[in-house]
């Protein structure tokens, strides 16, 4: 038994390791089919970029993280995506490196290369890497997916919808309605272009326009309750079908009350255990949405001044939730490990403001 396997027989995969209790940097960068074999792969890789800035060869350092992305299992390779996107350090040296790596990937048509644009996309959004390309070859992806009756995959669905919302490309709203309007469409799909209708609804010049993208959400999510059965999009389409109720001059009752927190509640409990992907801090805004309608319940007047301008409402109501802002990724160039952009803004959500983002 070498040095490597009697280390990692004393540690226990359940918590993090720091590089010297896996046998410090170079034995690392030589046993990396070791780690990999015993599972040991993920962990060596956070070991590293959490502890970037103190490592001697940065370069080697650099060059395992590549070669770890290139030789991991799909399951593996998840994972390695999740740890070196949130890692600045390491993305200020690797980045430039991955994304060869991610583009040489985006040559096959396969999960990995949903993967691949995933992560490649994660790093566009925070400035890592130039938008352009990772946006053509997820509007093409999409294409060749869609014309060849694939089943859009979750990564490339959450890929596209995250650049849509970004970027608000024609192609990337196409590739997502490809899939949402196909013979067996993709639920996934319809919630994303939900999610960004809400987004168009903040955005809007007019209270007109704000009300028909709030329902046009409601619409979306509903389709994708009926797809799919999904608790998520019954909750959400019940959030914007009650917004847009009381926009159009209408009472919240305590009935709607009581659904929608049942709602929520029955939405949230599915999470419990599971380890969220980098799109999930949007599921965790509706616990905010249901605050925002038991605030509007409590109107019992609907010529209280502060709620007389139906449009500010519902663009603090959508400004609770823009799917672009609800991410889990760092940015780059200031170089703050800004983790969660976009946090549920339940207060400005309760209080409409007159200014419009």
């Amino acid at each position: 038994m070498d040095d490597m396997t009697t280390l990692l027989n004393g540690l226990d995969l359940r918590y993090a390791v720091s590089v010297a209790e896996l046998g410090g940097e170079e034995a690392i960068y030589q046993q990396g089919q070791l780690l990999a074999g015993q599972g040991w792969l993920i962990p060596a890789v956070d070991a590293l970029c959490r502890e970037w800035p103190t490592l001697i060869n940065h370069e080697n350092a650099r060059d395992f993280l590549v070669e770890a992305l290139q030789e991991a299992d799909l399951f593996t390779f998840d994972g390695l995506a999740d740890v070196i996107s949130l890692s600045p350090a390491a993305l200020r040296e690797a980045a430039t490196h991955v994304v060869e790596l991610l583009r040489a990937f985006n040559q096959s048509a396969d999960l990995r290369q949903d993967m691949a644009l995933e992560l490649w996309t994660r790093l566009a959004i925070g400035g890592w890497c130039s938008a352009l390309e990772v946006r053509a070859a997820l509007a093409t992806r999409a294409r060749h997916a869609a014309s060849a009756g694939e089943d859009a995959s979750p990564y490339l669905v959450r890929s596209l919808g995250a650049a849509f919302d970004r970027w608000n490309d024609n192609e990337l709203e196409e590739g997502l309605r490809l899939f949402a309007d196909a013979e067996d469409s993709n639920s996934d799909s319809l919630m994303e272009l939900g999610f960004h209708s809400i987004g168009r609804a903040a955005a809007a010049g007019t209270l007109t326009a704000a009300l028909d993208e709030m329902h046009m959400a409601t619409v979306w999510f509903t389709r994708a309750e009926q797809d799919d059965d999904r608790s998520d999009a019954h909750t959400f389409a019940l959030i914007t079908g009650r917004i847009h109720h009381f926009g159009s001059g209408n009472p919240i009752t305590p009935e709607d009350v009581t659904e929608v927190e049942d709602s929520v509640y029955t939405y949230l409990s599915g999470f419990v255990g599971e380890e969220p992907h980098w799109r999930q801090p949007r599921a965790d805004t509706s616990a905010s949405w249901a605050r925002l309608i038991s605030s509007l319940a409590g109107v019992a007047d609907l010529h209280q001044q502060e709620w007389m301008d139906a449009a500010n409402l519902i663009a603090a109501a959508a400004d609770v939730y823009v799917a672009h802002r609800s991410l889990t990724l760092v940015i780059d160039p200031s170089q703050v490990n800004e983790r969660t952009l976009g946090a549920p803004l339940a207060q400005r959500g309760s209080r409409p403001s007159s200014s419009r983002r």
